[in-house]
Parts: C-alpha cells; sequence; structure tokens
C-alpha cells in the first residue's frame, strides 16, 4: 500500500520532450537519494535493535523461567489452590487455569459430514478464477457472459543509481535517448 506524503508538491507543467527528459532525470535522482536515506534509516534501526538484543533476550529467558516455576508451583498445588476458583490473584497478578478445548479430525472427515452431516458443517465457497478467465478467447469469455477489459497505467521508472553513485544519466551529463 503506498503512503501518501506528508509534503505536497504541485506536478511541473511539461510542455517538451526535452522538459520530460530533465524531469526524468531529477527523478531519477531523487529516487536515487531516497533510496539511500532508507538505507541509511534501515542500518540505524538495525544497530539500534542490535544493541537491544541482550536485554532483550534476558528478560525473555527471565519470564519464561518464572513462568515454567509458577507453573510448576500451581500444577503441584491445584488441588488446595484451585478447588473453588480456576484463578487465584496475588499482589502483583493472577495465574490459573484456562480451560478450553479444539476439534481434531482426520482424513475422512469430510466426507462423512457430506454423507451424514450436519450439512452446515461443511463449507464450500465457489468464486471465478479470473486466472483461468484471462486464459480463454474473447468468444469463449462472451459464452459465460465475461469480456476482458483493457486498460492502460502509466507509469515512471527512474534509473536508481547504486547506494552512494550518482544515476549513470546524471554522471554521464547525457539528456537521455528516447526508447
Amino acid at each position: 500500500m503506498k503512503t501518501k506524503p506528508a509534503i505536497s508538491v504541485k506536478p511541473p507543467k511539461i510542455t517538451s520532450l526535452e522538459e520530460a527528459n530533465d524531469f526524468m532525470l531529477s527523478l531519477s535522482i531523487t529516487a536515487s537519494k531516497l533510496a539511500k536515506t532508507k538505507a541509511e534509516c534501515d542500518k540505524q534501526v538495525a544497530e539500534i535493535v542490535e544493541g537491544f538484543k541482550p536485554e532483550i533476550e534476558r528478560c525473555l529467558a527471565l519470564i519464561e523461567a518464572v513462568n515454567k516455576g509458577l507453573e510448576d508451583f500451581a500444577n503441584k498445588n491445584k488441588k488446595k489452590l484451585f478447588s473453588e476458583e480456576r484463578s487465584l490473584k496475588l499482589d502483583c497478578g493472577v495465574i490459573g487455569f484456562r480451560s478450553s478445548s479444539s476439534i481434531e479430525f482426520g482424513d475422512a472427515t469430510l466426507a462423512l459430514l457430506k454423507k451424514y452431516g450436519p450439512k452446515e458443517a461443511v463449507t464450500i465457497v465457489e468464486s471465478v478464477n479470473k486466472n483461468v478467465l484471462a486464459q480463454l478467447s474473447d468468444k469463449e469469455l462472451a459464452k459465460v457472459k465475461a469480456n476482458r477489459v483493457p486498460s492502460e497505467t502509466f507509469f515512471t521508472k527512474p534509473a536508481v543509481a547504486p547506494i552512494g553513485k550518482a544515476p549513470a544519466q546524471a554522471a554521464k551529463g547525457k539528456k537521455g535517448a528516447r526508447k
């Protein structure tokens, strides 16, 4: 998903191919600067995260060990502590047991449900596969009341130089050839 820039810049009025080439060069340089800036940002964030890793790992290990100790204690004293309530309020939190269940089924379950029911236990989702339709001819599409809708989307693809280098077009000082 594209995010809208925080700054609004008015689009230029381009009146010639030469101006288009000049703006494409500007776009290329700006895209290269953006890539370099994002790379530097990612590098700095990674360094910050790396610096906190040891403390995060220590905290996670301690949490895991204390949770295990509390679980062992609760299991050893289950009848005494949890005979009336499923949870026990302590000064700094709650410990307890949650009841839950899950349904497990095998390969035969679907066929048996289809045969014996209940029918609402089986869901079937039907949808049109556009990838298959794309392979059909226009005549075949018409038979199924579908049609191919051609569309065009404008794009720009600025030449983005490797980080730390200027775009080749800018380095050579060329105006760019039409392709």
